[in-house]
């Protein structure tokens, strides 16, 4: 579910990150939207400057990777 828009483009959308470290303990480290997904699904961002959509679930997902299911009812009505 979408609770809104980020005020910042993907490449500029900041999150802390636990990262392993070999001997067992954690890291945070900052990272970006943008950087993530390439990172972890080598997925480069065609549109990194767009803004990205804010999941109800408090995650941050890059526009482009999002798609509308289903038609408005109010889309319907005309």
């Amino acid at each position: 579910m979408v609770d809104g828009f980020t005020d910042t483009a993907a490449v500029n959308t900041f999150f802390i990150r636990k990262v392993a470290q070999p001997d067992g303990s954690t890291k945070e480290i900052k990272i970006s939207v943008a950087e993530y997904f390439l990172q972890n699904y080598k997925l480069r961002l065609t549109f990194p400057n767009l803004p990205c959509v804010k999941t109800k679930r408090g995650g941050d997902v890059p526009i482009e990777l999002c798609y509308v299911d289903g038609v408005s009812t109010l889309c319907n009505s005309y």
